[in-house]
């Protein structure tokens, strides 16, 4: 019976540390966010159907997907696959559809910070380039930014503006 207690105790602390935390912050939107993009680019060859990928506010990105198959299907109706809230304390706090892979050094986060849409086409290729700012809203007010090839379609995480 000391054992079973043992045990219970034991897996109820292993429970509450692997536990996942709920404050992510800049780096675990920013990571999210990669993966994403790479997500929107592979379902568009596999589906053979449009995606969109919407910054509908600071604090939520949508992954959508066209109802109509094939190159025909821009301009059709979406329906949403995918939401990405930020992670706790962080925010996109900006996006662009331009790639910034050197870095300016400024401060403040440049770009909309909302309704910026970016598309890519049923073989892969996205509409244009994209650079999505992600910054943490805590004390360390850390700032990334994913560019976005306009060629190829991969996401690069970058630090800072």
């Amino acid at each position: 019976m000391t054992v079973v207690a043992i045990l219970g105790v034991l897996v109820s602390l292993a429970i509450v540390t692997l536990r996942p935390s709920q404050r992510g912050g800049a780096v675990a939107t920013t990571r999210l966010l990669t993966v994403t993009i790479e997500k929107v680019r592979l379902r568009a060859l596999s589906s053979r159907h449009w995606q969109r990928l919407r910054i509908a506010s600071p604090e939520l990105v949508i992954h959508e997907e066209a109802v109509t198959p094939g190159m025909a299907g821009k301009a059709g109706d979406y329906t949403a696959l995918h939401e990405l809230p930020a992670s706790g304390g962080s925010t996109f706090c900006g996006a662009e559809l331009e790639n910034r892979v050197t870095a300016t050094g400024s401060t403040a986060c440049p770009g909309s910070p909302a309704n910026v849409t970016w598309l890519v086409a049923p073989d892969g290729v996205p509409s244009s380039a994209l650079t999505v700012y992600v910054q943490d809203d805590g004390a360390g007010q850390e700032q990334y930014r994913v560019a976005v090839y306009r060629a190829t379609g991969l996401p690069v995480p970058l630090r800072g503006y």
